[in-house]
């Protein structure tokens, strides 16, 4: 059995709005060998970006997010954002080939503003 790079057990995200708690992803599990590829398809709003976007631990701060996501061994989601930030786009990285050129020019300072607003809401 080969090494797994990424492991997704039993994950769950919700989301705490005023009209009460959305599930956006339910117990996901998920093994991804190394030199392996995934593609993740299904309707709009089935929560695939949503799994992507909790993989990279950008999400918003009304989020609730259970289970574990390991990649190389190491628990992502017990990361310190500091930490997370020398994963990100160095060790692993997240494309959506829906993007144009212009989301793919403004994506960057969207995450900007959001760790911005994470880190002003701490």
């Amino acid at each position: 059995m080969k090494d797994n790079i990424l492991e997704i057990e039993n994950l769950h995200v919700r989301f705490n709005t005023f009209d009460g708690t959305f599930s956006a992803v339910n117990n996901v599990s998920l093994n991804l060998e190394y030199s392996e590829s995934i593609g993740i398809i299904g309707e709009s709003g089935c929560g695939k970006s949503t799994l992507a976007f909790t993989v990279m631990r950008y999400l918003a701060s009304n989020a609730e997010v259970e289970g574990a996501i390991r990649f190389k061994g190491d628990n992502l989601l017990e990361k310190s954002e500091k930490d997370m930030e020398t994963v990100r786009g160095n060790r692993i990285a997240w494309y959506s080939r829906t993007h144009t050129l212009l989301s793919t020019l403004l994506l960057p300072l969207v995450f900007s503003w959001m760790k911005w607003e994470c880190t002003t809401r701490s």
